[in-house]
């Protein structure tokens, strides 16, 4: 199998490369625009440095991976259908909501393999947390999840520093690690999330993404979930991040944390501690030869864009903002109205320009809230409540 690579330096590349070492795997060229890992992973793959995209597109490949920064995914994958290639596609898979929603549209129609790496449906804890363990979708009655990474500074270390910026990224921490425990979330309720609550923060001034964001989501059953992230933890390579979890099934309790997962019985005393393997970094390469092996049977993917459109949906795909976002103090509550879900345009704010304006979606001094009603898995009909005491 013949692979193409776009744009080595994403910081989730190199938990593949164990895979693309697979007999019967041959890398014909890489990719990186951010000109920041590229000729060390060519050297390490034995393979060309292409210069752009658009001359590696050109090259005759069997099966593509996609790395690039967000504001680009959309158009590079896009590019990939029409051509009629399958491809593994970093989450989000586009900008905003619309982006992914025309992509996924257009690999149901030309019937493109498109595999998105939702990792924790391939881990360890979803085995532990299946109806195979005795846990049954409808038996869960509260999951929380806490996934706080590294400092935003990591990105900028690792040549990633548009991760930064909303106009590329997208999002912050709720759409680069809250996405994943929407879908698990999801997965092991067998139900779509249709409300979701958020507060989010930014702590350094030249960010403009989220870099705490803390959300509650409820499904259609009305299972509750509670997801906190962030860029928060002070990170080293041997302990990159704090997780836990505590989960209520109608059977049992859970907890986890460190490698521990402990579960005790609704009809037993004592409960019973085991180790798992928590790092999610070993799951990539798990996720990529599943993939293949997926495209070989002719099989859909264990997790393909309908499970990115319906986690980009589910924290708010993207949010309008209010023109005052700037301001703060004491004062009315903006008026800006939800828009229609095809909207590009960001809403006029009624409190343009007046004194004491204090919007809920100023990131620098307050937090923001939202509350996003998704009717049904890809759904393009729902309402924003984005600014209290406004009815959708």
């Amino acid at each position: 199998m013949k692979i193409a690579i776009f744009d080595v330096s994403h910081w989730h590349f190199p938990l593949y490369v164990s895979a693309l070492r697979d007999p019967g795997v041959h890398v014909v060229g890489v990719t990186d625009t951010a000109a920041f890992a590229g000729p060390r992973f060519a050297d390490e793959l034995n393979c060309k440095l292409y210069g752009s995209n658009e001359a590696l597109l050109n090259e005759d490949f069997d099966f593509a991976l996609v790395f690039s920064r967000h504001s680009e995914m959309a158009g590079l994958a896009e590019r990939l259908i029409a051509r009629g290639i399958p491809f593994l596609i970093e989450k989000p898979c586009g900008l905003d909501l619309q982006e992914v929603r025309r992509v996924r549209l257009l690999a149901e129609e030309r019937g493109v393999y498109v595999s998105v790496p939702f990792i924790m449906r391939v881990s360890d804890l979803a085995a532990r947390l299946s109806p195979a363990a005795g846990l049954t979708p409808e038996g869960y009655q509260h999951l929380s999840f806490r996934f706080i990474a590294g400092p935003v500074a990591r990105y900028e270390r690792g040549g990633c520093s548009w991760m930064l910026h909303k106009r590329q990224a997208g999002g912050g921490a709720a759409l680069n690690l809250g996405v994943h425990f929407i879908d698990l979330i999801s997965t092991l309720t067998d139900g779509p999330i249709t409300t979701v609550s958020a507060q989010t923060r930014a702590y350094r001034p030249d960010v403009t993404v989220e870099e705490q964001a803390v959300f509650t989501c409820r499904n259609a059953a009305g299972q509750i979930g509670v997801i906190e992230t962030g860029y928060l933890y002070p990170s080293t390579a041997e302990d990159q991040r704090d997780f836990a979890f505590s989960i209520s099934h109608t059977s049992s309790y859970i907890r986890g944390y460190a490698d521990q997962f402990y579960i005790k019985a609704r009809d037993q005393q004592q409960g019973r501690a085991t180790t798992v393997e928590y790092n999610t970094d070993a799951f990539y390469p798990v996720f990529l030869r599943r993939s293949w092996a997926d495209l070989a049977d002719g099989s859909p993917p264990i997790a393909g864009l309908r499970a990115a459109e319906h986690a980009v949906a589910s924290r708010g795909g993207r949010l309008p903002f209010c023109s005052q976002r700037r301001r703060t103090g004491a004062g009315r509550e903006c008026s800006v109205r939800p828009l229609p879900p095809n909207s590009s345009t960001p809403p006029l704010c009624g409190q343009a320009g007046r004194e004491g304006c204090r919007s809920p979606w100023n990131l620098r001094a307050t937090t923001r809230s939202l509350d996003v009603q998704v009717y049904g898995s890809g759904s393009t009909s729902r309402s924003l409540r984005r600014h209290r005491g406004l009815d959708p």
